[in-house]
């Protein structure tokens, strides 16, 4: 394997799962897709849907590669949707008034269609960190699928990558809303802890699974026995054969 993951798995249209657990957070994998992405393409745009982290951070972490995110913000290529704030007075309510999903989805039919005809050529990026804090806050997993089905269909539609992280609390017992992701994605990253405990040479192991979306996309996978590990750098993670220390990237 020359690099990991491989450049066809985050190809324009493609919906991309990234599950991760507590011990092992897949946040590099997130900060590394979007500094490629606006280094990769002249003229990328993206939108980071997020519930998990706030901009600061963003802007912390991808200054470290030379990403300046508040210059990207100021000239409208990066859009920063906090949806924290709308979903944060409906916790622990049963009020069926509650409004769904559905104005984030308006809001990113508008935002993409404020770039108009010009720009529709222009690579485009959504990431939604994370679904899971959407449902442990009480949306229901009929909400989240509806949303999520929108927000996988615009992206085919419209060439769209798309990159959604759950956090996996049961590993070993799939729920509802993991077995609906992994339905509608091309790709599916599972980044979890090391089976033996916790190294100071390896932070962690990835396999990458296709999924039924993944249409001629032909990436490389890399099943759990084979997983790739990693160890996390300051500025980035290093990724390796499975027992060899070599680095492939």
């Amino acid at each position: 394997m020359a690099a990991f993951p491989p450049s066809n798995v985050f190809a324009p249209g493609n919906v991309i799962l990234i599950t991760d657990q507590l011990p092992s957070p897949a946040d590099f994998l997130l900060h590394r897709t979007l500094a490629s992405h606006f280094k990769d393409h002249k003229n990328a745009r993206c939108i980071i849907l997020s519930v998990s982290e706030s901009i600061s951070r963003w802007k912390a972490i991808a200054s470290r590669v030379a990403v300046n995110v508040a210059a990207l913000l100021e000239s409208g290529s990066l859009t920063f949707l906090d949806l924290v704030p709308d979903t944060q007075p409906q916790l622990g309510s049963s009020d069926p008034t509650r409004p769904a999903l559905r104005p984030i989805m308006n809001e990113i039919r508008s935002l993409l269609q404020q770039a108009g005809d010009a720009h529709a050529h222009e690579p485009v990026l959504i990431l939604l960190d994370d679904i899971s804090v959407l449902e442990w806050i009480g949306y229901t997993v009929h909400e989240l699928a509806n949303f999520l089905r929108a927000l996988a269909a615009l992206a085919r539609k419209q060439n769209i990558l798309l990159v959604i992280r759950q956090h996996i609390v049961t590993p070993d017992a799939p729920e509802d809303l993991l077995r609906l992701l992994l339905q509608l994605c091309a790709y599916h990253i599972d980044v979890r802890p090391l089976s033996s405990g916790r190294s100071g040479a390896v932070s962690g192991e990835i396999s990458l699974y296709p999924g039924p979306w993944n249409g001629t996309s032909h990436a490389m996978t890399v099943p759990r026995h084979r997983a790739v590990q990693y160890r996390l750098t300051d500025a980035a993670a290093v990724y390796f054969e499975k027992g060899t220390g070599h680095a492939v990237l």
